[in-house]
């Protein structure tokens, strides 16, 4: 167990003290967990093929809390053990400063969820940080924080895991692509690493 936590890291610099997984070991830790990832982008990014490349990524490029039910639904057909989610960036598209229309339609999916598979464990995952320029392009984002807020108080009135990323770019610049909004490709073989720790496989 020792070991295994400081594999994890400090939640507060987890850039500097995490122990980062092999894309092998982590391919693995899925299947034999029964455990996936459903999400927008942030989840496909997981999936290039010299990274993780596995079916326990559950992802739609754009999808939000307002059209995601199908991945859930597959999610209950393979009877998950453990399910990470990670969304909320096209929903600041969509809504903007309404975050409580966020907050109602992901507790939808998760309530669904929790009814159909009753002993599944559930980790929301935070938005992870934007640049202040891409803040400046899309003045949506700015409302980030607002809606990872939601996101913690929605895993507290569902008894759910709030999962946050974000010590692992935060302060790095260097790991933003170019759009400011997405990592660079390692980093997201970081994020799933950390959820696996968060999850205790």
């Amino acid at each position: 167990q020792a070991a295994y936590d400081a594999a994890h890291g400090d939640e507060n610099d987890l850039f500097n003290t995490m122990e980062v997984r092999d894309p092998d070991e982590l391919r693995v830790t899925l299947v034999q967990n029964n455990a996936y990832a459903i999400g927008d982008s942030m989840i496909e990014g997981m999936n290039d093929g010299q990274y993780v490349n596995t079916e326990n990524l559950i992802f739609r490029r754009g999808c939000g809390t307002y059209d995601s039910q199908g991945l859930f639904e597959r999610a209950v057909n393979l009877q998950a053990s453990r399910v990470w989610v990670q969304l909320g960036l096209n929903d600041m598209d969509m809504y903007i400063t309404d975050v409580g229309q966020f907050k109602d339609n992901y507790r939808k999916v998760v309530l669904y969820h929790q009814e159909n598979l009753p002993d599944c464990r559930i980790f929301l995952c935070n938005i992870n940080p934007i640049s202040p320029d891409a803040c400046r392009r899309h003045p949506q984002y700015e409302y980030a924080g607002q809606y990872n807020q939601a996101i913690r108080e929605l895993c507290e009135e569902l008894g759910v895991t709030y999962v946050d990323n974000t010590t692992l770019v935060l302060g790095h610049p260097e790991l933003w692509d170019t759009d400011g909004i997405h990592p660079v490709q390692d980093v997201y073989l970081w994020i799933l690493s950390h959820m696996c720790y968060e999850a205790g496989i």
